[in-house]
């Protein structure tokens, strides 16, 4: 038998196993419910399930609560690190204070921030505002509440005109010839909120003034803490049309001034 193909044994072979199991059908299903019966049923504790899902909600509770903290923490530092800039560069013995941005001015065409920081911090009407160390923001306005202040974008037009100046970059690789390092051959410029978000202002043609200057407020109407604050570099110089010995220049802020989450108030006096 063994040496027949498989395929002519596998027909009959599996009839005669049928078969042979038949007989044993009864027994094998009384067996089974008598399986069924003395098997203990498994147990539900709805009381597990309980502390499952509270102990689920406390483990997502606190991971949310991290994750916060976490972002505290790197808001905290960012901040820091705003406030010791502004002491490394401050000359003017003014008092940082970090003041968050709470919300901005719903009056098309204005650009005012309202700020977490008022009387009690020591924030006075005309204070300046800085990020970075000393990216001129703006200045505060109107009468600061206890908690609150406003503070006014130097590309609001309620702003008005600013007096500057304008730090020519050394060209062509020489040294000594002007720039941040030494101060020299400032170029004097009075410049104008524009409602695309910067400035404008004119110079003359050959004061040595290009594309990518740094532009510095020199206006005795700001408080001292904000002479020299950086307003922008120069975007672009084009000739007027009624005036070809003249350059129309447009300053653009290095942030979204409208868009900053904080700002750190120069405090000139103590709360």
């Amino acid at each position: 038998m063994t040496l027949m193909p498989p395929a002519w044994l596998l027909p009959w072979s599996a009839d005669v196993a049928a078969i042979a199991w038949f007989p044993l059908r009864p027994f094998e299903r009384a067996l089974s419910a008598l399986r069924s019966m003395l098997r203990r049923p498994a147990e539900i504790d709805s009381s597990l399930d309980e502390r499952s899902q509270r102990l689920a909600e406390e483990r997502d509770h606190y991971r949310g609560l991290w994750f916060g903290e976490q972002l505290r923490a790197a808001e905290l530092a960012g901040r820091l690190e705003a406030v010791e800039g502004v002491r490394r560069i401050d000359r003017s013995a003014s008092r940082p204070v970090s003041a968050p941005v709470l919300g901005r001015s719903p009056t098309p065409g204005s650009k005012t921030l309202v700020l977490e920081g008022g009387t009690d911090a020591g924030v006075r009407t005309g204070d300046p505002a800085v990020v970075r160390g000393d990216l001129l923001v703006g200045r505060i306005v109107g009468e600061p509440t206890a908690q609150r202040s406003t503070l006014a974008l130097v590309t609001d037009p309620a702003t008005g005109r600013l007096d500057a100046r304008v730090v020519p970059r050394p060209r062509g690789g020489a040294s000594g010839s002007g720039g941040d390092d030494d101060g020299t051959a400032l170029v004097p410029i009075q410049l104008m909120p524009h409602p695309g978000g910067m400035l404008v202002g004119e110079v003359a043609v050959g004061a040595g003034v290009a594309e990518g200057d740094v532009v510095r407020l020199a206006d005795p109407s700001w408080k001292r803490a904000a002479q020299g604050m950086q307003l922008g570099t120069i975007r672009s110089l084009r000739p007027l049309d009624r005036n070809p010995l003249r350059l129309r220049a447009e300053i653009v802020p290095e942030v979204a001034l409208d868009r900053i989450g904080a700002v750190i108030v120069k405090c000139e006096e103590s709360p």
